[in-house]
């Protein structure tokens, strides 16, 4: 159980496992369930409403999620192992974002109007589902990780993500581990850039970006240094770069002169200390 100031969940999940094929090969089924309720601070907003104060609110909303995984772990020889798992899940409810907003424009200049602004609408069902694979091989000192990730829903969002790490042993005190991650995403049926004023509105449509095309690149490396048996000192240093369409088809106006989707650089820096009991 969590709680915020404008949002509260409630859930129970669980997993059980068994071990086959003289404990080569193990079963994973999981699943869980979760009651949220979101209290935005001064209310709900009725969805593609102009924002506006006078505009009525909900006190409260709530959304269900019910989710379940099923997955095989194998080894396959004394140095390979391998996983694969598939995921489902199920959301019913309030699933819209109460502070997204979305802009309204001109439809022929692209212009907008200070404070022109109507409030973001998602439909209130969800199924998302996933397969993930990811596989191990020790070399003998080094080891090599590898995944892949295939996911899609019912709102026209399809995602690939790479993942490379490989463990590179320079003594045996010190680690180095490179690594390597590329996001691939397709945009959701509703994702706007922003709407024309006066035209009729759709059913639904958000611009929030994490819903829209985009590509996210990782590259960076950890550094492990063991001070002692049970004892571990890391430092990882990574750079990420998210970009999507800075142009679209869809631009209106002046729009069509400025970046819809300004890329974001990230540089990630992470110190860790590890202890462990004897």
């Amino acid at each position: 159980m969590s709680a915020e100031t404008d949002y509260k969940s409630t859930g129970l999940t669980a997993t059980m496992l068994g071990d086959f094929n003289k404990k080569l090969t193990t079963i994973s089924i999981g699943g869980g369930y979760n009651s949220d309720q979101i209290d935005a601070v001064g209310g709900v907003p009725t969805g593609l409403a102009r924002v506006n104060p006078n505009n009525p609110v909900e006190k409260s909303m709530s959304k269900k999620i019910a989710d379940g995984m099923i997955g095989v772990t194998q080894v396959l020889t004394p140095r390979w192992l391998a996983q694969v798992n598939y995921s489902y899940a199920d959301e019913k409810g309030y699933l819209t974002e109460p502070y997204k907003m979305i802009s309204l424009v001109d439809s022929v200049t692209g212009e907008q109007r200070s404070g022109d602004y109507i409030y973001e609408k998602r439909p209130d069902a969800r199924v998302r589902q996933s397969v993930f694979f990811s596989s191990a091989y020790h070399f003998g000192k080094d080891i090599l990780h590898l995944s892949y990730r295939n996911y899609w829903d019912d709102w026209g969002i399809r995602s690939n993500t790479f993942d490379i790490k490989y463990d590179l042993e320079i003594s045996d005190k010190v680690f180095l581990e490179p690594h390597w991650r590329t996001y691939l995403q397709s945009a959701a049926d509703f994702y706007v850039y922003s709407l024309p004023r006066g035209a009729l509105l759709p059913d639904y449509a958000t611009s929030d970006y994490r819903f829209g095309d985009l590509t996210t690149q990782t590259v960076g490396f950890k550094v492990g240094v063991k001070t002692s048996e049970l004892q571990q000192f890391t430092a990882r240093i990574e750079y990420m770069r998210q970009s999507g369409n800075e142009y679209p088809n869809e631009a209106i106006g002046v729009q069509k002169d400025y970046s819809m989707f300004p890329p974001l650089d990230i540089l990630i820096l992470q110190v860790g200390y590890a202890i462990g009991l004897p």
